[in-house]
C-alpha cells in the first residue's frame, strides 16, 4: 500500500519524526480509512 506523507506527530514545541500522519492512496472517508488499522505502509 502506498500512502503520502502528510505532516509529522507533534506537540506545540517538539516534532517527532518517526511518527507520521498519512494519506493511504484510494482513500477519501473515515470509513474507507477504518478498513486498513494494522496494514503496512511502503
Amino acid at each position: 500500500m502506498d500512502a503520502v506523507v502528510i505532516s509529522y506527530r507533534r506537540g506545540r514545541r517538539t516534532q517527532n519524526t518517526y511518527q507520521m500522519v498519512i494519506q493511504p492512496e484510494g482513500t477519501k472517508t473515515k470509513a474507507d480509512a477504518e478498513k486498513l488499522i494494522g496494514k503496512k505502509v511502503e
